[in-house]
């Protein structure tokens, strides 16, 4: 993508820079990053020191790096929702900034949820992980129904990191 994006995908890059505003005060700082893994993995039972949830930590603090570097266009140590659905519609987007940024998040999100260690998510796990990330029961049950592709009421690596390309 080139940096041009329609109303709707404007719309969920303004959704996922709220959910990432843990405190909501406009701006995404390394703070906001730091606090996302170990209220997820608190809601697991991880605690921080666990694999998956080091791995999440990680993945995040590689992540809040490459994207301050990359959306910081006026250099004070902050992300604006502006910076932010600009710079993501042009870069993270492309299939390199996902690979390097997003998909080893994905996958640190999907094995901390795997609490069954089926290597899949079922609708409890997926409900837990969405709620631990901000979002409300109905809405993750909506989104489980959607992403489920092929019917079987568990949630593949690929059908997850699908659905984080297609937001």
């Amino acid at each position: 993508m080139s940096g041009e994006i329609n109303e709707l995908q404007r719309r969920k890059l303004a959704r996922r820079f709220a959910l990432i505003d843990v405190d909501g005060d406009g701006k995404l700082e390394e703070e906001d990053y730091a606090k996302i893994a170990p209220r997820v993995a608190g809601a697991f039972g991880q605690g921080l020191d666990s694999p998956h949830a080091v791995a999440l930590r990680d993945g995040y603090v590689k992540l809040w790096a490459g994207l301050l570097r990359k959306m910081d266009g006026d250099g004070d140590g902050m992300i604006t929702e502006d910076e932010f659905v600009e710079s993501i519609a042009g870069s993270i987007m492309g299939r390199e900034g996902f690979d390097r940024h997003i998909l080893p998040l994905a996958e640190a999100f999907v094995g901390l949820a795997d609490v069954n260690g089926s290597g899949e998510l079922d609708g409890a796990e997926f409900a837990r992980l969405f709620g631990a990330l901000g979002v409300g029961g109905g809405d993750a049950a909506q989104a489980f129904e959607l992403l489920d592709r092929d019917g079987s009421g568990r949630l593949t690596v690929d059908e997850i990191i699908a659905a984080i390309r297609d937001f």
